[in-house]
């Protein structure tokens, strides 16, 4: 599976938006199946059972990076282009960030609502490639109002405070309180690296680092944004 992270909105936006479109999700997925989504949104044509996917940049980074979080009792999302201001307002509760994935669909397959801001297709879709993004990329993105409550949550989370709760097992390895992360070190004489394992998707991230504290490197690494995932 061909994944490549992705830091600049600008990278997205010059995928050809008449041969693609875009779907966000908070896993890499060879092929998109139609599901309902889990997070409600307030236009009903949001909460098919269906692919959802955009020929804009901005919805299938805001479904990819905004998740429901599990300790609230009714999440929700909205999201609206304000014509005037030449701006997205979005605005929702119950909501976590996340790194998430964007992938890249071919067009053919969806239909066209709301000018392309909205895609549906009813039938599984392969991927042709996939974008990890992590909500930082919402800070880079030009032309977004997010909610005071979404920006107190962005700024938590790019502080560092919404990392996982972790238990330590087999003498060195970790994992993480939902069982769903596992990281366990590997060393030479000198130096060697970490690996996390994403349970959930298979997925497995290597960093080097010296044989120095295990804290350190989840406070240093560059993929420990991956530690947030909870759901």
């Amino acid at each position: 599976m061909n994944i490549i992270s992705t830091r600049s909105p600008s990278v997205l936006q010059r995928i050809p938006h008449d041969t693609y479109v875009l779907h966000g999700s908070d896993r890499p997925l060879e092929v998109v199946e139609p599901q309902t989504p889990t997070i409600v949104h307030e236009d009903p044509l949001s909460n098919q059972h269906a692919i959802y996917a955009s020929m804009t940049v901005e919805v299938p980074i805001f479904r990819a990076v905004m998740r429901h979080d599990l300790a609230a009792p009714a999440p929700g999302i909205n999201w609206h282009l304000n014509t005037r201001d030449a701006c997205w307002d979005v605005r929702g509760s119950g909501l976590r960030f996340t790194t998430g994935y964007i992938h890249v669909l071919p067009r053919e397959h969806f239909e066209m609502l709301d000018l392309g801001i909205t895609c549906l297709c009813r039938v599984p879709v392969r991927t042709e490639r996939i974008h990890k993004v992590d909500p930082s990329i919402l800070t880079r993105l030009k032309g977004v109002r997010l909610s005071p409550e979404l920006i107190e949550g962005l700024n938590r989370y790019l502080q560092g405070d919404e990392t996982l709760q972790w238990k330590k097992i087999d003498g060195t390895d970790l994992i993480s309180a939902d069982g769903r992360f596992r990281i366990s070190g590997h060393w030479g004489r000198k130096s060697g690296y970490y690996e996390m394992v994403d349970n959930k998707t298979g997925i497995r991230e290597r960093s080097p680092c010296a044989r120095s504290s295990r804290t350190e490197w989840l406070r240093s690494s560059p993929n420990r944004q991956s530690l947030r995932e909870g759901a």
